[in-house]
């Protein structure tokens, strides 16, 4: 009776034990589900209430929608909300219904502006060229004057007319244009920067780009056996997870673990391995990005740098390590939501946001250290950040005005009659002798302004100052003295960033007279990331040390 009293006693005590948990997980649940339905409960009341009561009446769409979008603002960028409108959108996009008149504006100075031509549509045929200012589509300007308005009024269905009217100079066009579906190559351009170096640029992963990757590969091995190969994923903001993973699967063996996906529930666990064998093990390889590469890109450059298959150089890449779902929900609305984080060969997430806490995961001394195949260490939680880095200067107030005023585009097409395409042969291109002092007068011409962040602090600096005490003259003389200072900065500002200009007139201008895929080999020639790449791939030692611990 002793032995079956203890017995009974054990099982009473497991029992017991065993119901803790469930008890708890019980309470957990049923707490959870009361804060659901009572904030459910306040938001329908308040709802309906506002849409009763309200002094104006209100749209009960727009309402639910402001009230959801600034939900998930909270959460992350990635978790969106899309009405039935949105959704019937983007299924016109996906079914290629949709037509472009094939080619793209710019806004310079209150004109619409053609920017580039889309090479096989109409737009090229009928010899549209860079500059040509749009007037006019089907007989109506664009209102208001803006780059947007003017896309919706050349959009339009697939194999469809549309009417412009363009000023040329002095002259006038009248012109009728199909629309065609919009054809984007994922790799844009591929070709060799020297004898022995090849380069691929990828600007997306979008459907079949593994497979354009592989084939400008094979094609470049094939003609021209390259020993060495720069991936530029510069700007590169991503896309479909897969192909990430089957473009690293062209330089790593099969059966490698690439990506893993976690999320709260064991169901959006997954693992991504290389399936194929690879297309070449051995060639030198140097992968560029900066800060607008993200999600896939950052997988492919995450992962040759965690297998220590290849350098990567460039900038610390955007940091996006989520992943998305798309979800059906009532009258054909959507919800896109992040279901899980990824994580690259180390083990380590690039996710460089808590959007949750709305901070950065942590700086270096508090991030997490893993480990290459090398045992090299890597980071988590600041995006990718290169092997090889060449810092880019973000703060730069008159490069930035520079590249967004559109000087740059201009310019090139008034210069664009000094150059013939024999200027861009096998002889390596250079500007003509007065390019730089010619763009400095364009400016002054253009009333070209630019102004430092140091100046905008200049009239909270003097207030400051008289609040201290400080004597009104003394004040006045100090601000002067800053001001004449600023303004001799600003008036040297071409000769300060003259390697950086001379980079950006002479791939625009390439551009302009080549076109957009004609001129990289231009680009080869003035990149500092693309020079920087070659002397790596070119220099043994230094490429085998980059990748050891």
């Amino acid at each position: 009776m002793e032995i079956k009293t203890n017995g009974m006693r054990k099982i009473k005590r497991g029992l017991v034990l065993v119901s803790v948990p469930i008890l708890l997980w019980s309470a957990t649940k049923v707490n959870d589900y009361f804060e659901w339905t009572k904030n459910l409960e306040i938001f329908t009341t308040v709802y309906k209430e506002i849409n009763l009561k309200y002094v104006d009446r209100p749209n009960p769409g727009e309402l639910m929608k402001i009230g959801v979008d600034a939900m998930l603002s909270s959460l992350d960028p990635y978790t969106n909300f899309y009405t039935e409108s949105q959704v019937e959108e983007a299924l016109i996009l996906r079914k290629g219904e949709f037509g472009t008149a094939g080619f793209e504006l710019n806004m310079l100075q209150n004109k619409l502006l053609i920017s580039k031509i889309i090479p096989g549509t109409e737009a090229e045929k009928y010899q549209l060229q860079l500059g040509d200012e749009l007037l006019e589509v089907n007989g109506r300007t664009p209102s208001p004057k803006s780059v947007s308005a003017a896309y919706e009024a050349l959009e339009g269905a697939a194999g469809s007319k549309v009417s412009l009217k363009l000023k040329r100079q002095d002259d006038t066009l009248a012109i009728d244009l199909l629309r065609v579906k919009p054809s984007f190559n994922n790799v844009p351009y591929y070709g060799m920067v020297n004898s022995s170096v090849g380069y691929i640029k990828l600007d997306q992963f979008m459907e079949n780009s593994a497979e354009e990757v592989k084939k400008a590969l094979l094609d470049l091995k094939a003609k021209h056996n390259p020993k060495s190969l720069i991936l530029d994923l510069r700007n590169n903001g991503g896309g479909l997870l897969v192909d990430a993973v089957r473009i690293v699967n062209l330089f790593v063996p099969q059966n490698k673990v690439l990506v893993v996906t976690k999320g709260r529930t064991e169901e959006h666990y997954r693992e991504y391995r290389t399936m194929e064998p690879p297309v070449d093990l051995n060639i030198g390889l140097v992968v560029l990005i900066n800060k607008n590469s993200a999600s896939a890109s950052e997988i492919v450059a995450g992962s040759i740098q965690d297998l220590d298959r290849g350098v990567v150089l460039g900038q610390n890449s955007f940091g996006k390590g989520l992943v998305q779902n798309q979800l059906t929900i009532p009258y054909r609305h959507q919800l896109k939501v992040t279901i899980a984080k990824y994580y690259i060969p180390s083990g380590r997430c690039i996710q460089k946001i808590e959007y949750g806490q709305k901070n950065k995961m942590g700086k270096d001394s508090t991030a997490a250290v893993f480990y290459t195949q090398n045992k090299r260490k890597v980071m988590e939680g600041n995006g990718i950040k290169p092997d090889i880095a060449l810092d880019r200067d973000e703060d730069n107030a008159f490069l930035k005005e520079i590249k967004n005023s559109g000087a740059l585009f201009e310019f090139a097409i008034q210069e664009a009659s000094k150059y013939s395409k024999a200027d861009f042969g096998s002889a390596a291109f250079k500007l003509k002798n007065n390019t730089l002092p010619d763009f400095e007068n364009f400016l002054k011409g253009r009333n070209f302004v630019f102004e430092l962040p140091a100046e905008k602090m200049l009239s909270s600096l003097e207030e400051n100052l008289k609040r201290e005490g400080m004597a009104e003259k003394e004040i006045k003389q100090a601000m002067e003295e800053f001001a004449n200072k600023i303004t001799a900065y600003k008036n040297k500002a071409i000769e300060q960033n003259k390697e950086e200009i001379t980079t950006l007139l002479a791939i625009e201008i390439a551009r302009t007279i080549m076109g957009e895929q004609d001129r990289y080999p231009v680009l080869f020639q003035y990149d500092k990331e693309i020079l920087k790449a070659v002397e790596v791939l070119e220099n043994k030692q230094l490429y085998q040390n980059t990748l050891k611990p």
